[in-house]
C-alpha cells in the first residue's frame, strides 16, 4: 500500500517512498489533473479494493487534527464537500488525543496508531486501537458497487501551525 501522488492536493507533501503525507504552507504541484483533490487537503491510497479483505495501520501525530478511512473511487475531487458516508466517505477524525467517528452523535475514543480493516464482501470497515487490540468504531452495511481507496486528510495548517504527519505503518 502506498499513497497515490496523482490524487494528492497541491498543498500536500508526500514522502519519497509514498508512505507518509503532511500538509505544507505552499503549493507544491500546481498542475491540475482529473484525479487530484482541489479543495480538500486529501490523498488516496493505492491500490484500490473491489473485493476481498485488507488490513493496514496508520500512525498519526499525537495532538494533531486529521481524518482517515476509505472512500469510493468516484468521490468528488473538484468541489468542497463533507466527508460523510452519504457522499462515499467512511472515515474517523482524530482531534487531539481522541477519535471521532463520522456519525452522530459523535463519541470520543482514544487511540493511535489506528488499524483499519476493510471487508468488501461483508460491507464493513472497522477501526482498531492497535496498542490495546480493541475495536474503536465500525461502519457496517456501507453501499458501494465501485472500488474503494484508503483516504488520508491531514488538517490544513493555520498560519505558523504545522499539520499532522500521517504514515502507513510498515
Amino acid at each position: 500500500m502506498t499513497l497515490d501522488a496523482a490524487t494528492a492536493n497541491s498543498f500536500l507533501v508526500l514522502s519519497d517512498d509514498l508512505r507518509s503525507v503532511q500538509c505544507g504552507n505552499i503549493c507544491h504541484n500546481p498542475r491540475e489533473g482529473p484525479e487530484r483533490f482541489t479543495y480538500l487537503a486529501c490523498v488516496l491510497g493505492t491500490p484500490c479494493f473491489s473485493f476481498g479483505r485488507c488490513y493496514w495501520e496508520v500512525e498519526g501525530e499525537k495532538g494533531k487534527e486529521l481524518a482517515l478511512g476509505v472512500c469510493k473511487e468516484s468521490v468528488s475531487r473538484k468541489e468542497k464537500s463533507s466527508l460523510s458516508p452519504e457522499l462515499g466517505f467512511w472515515i474517523i477524525s482524530m482531534k487531539g488525543d481522541a477519535i471521532f467517528p463520522s456519525s452522530f452523535p459523535q463519541t470520543r475514543i482514544s487511540a493511535s496508531p489506528v488499524g483499519i480493516f476493510l471487508d468488501v464482501w461483508m460491507k464493513e470497515i472497522k477501526f482498531f486501537d492497535v496498542r490495546n487490540d480493541a475495536l474503536v468504531y465500525r461502519h457496517s452495511h456501507f453501499s458501494s458497487l465501485e472500488p474503494l481507496h484508503l483516504f488520508f486528510c491531514p488538517k490544513q495548517p493555520r498560519e505558523c501551525d504545522s499539520s499532522a504527519l500521517l504514515s502507513l505503518c510498515p
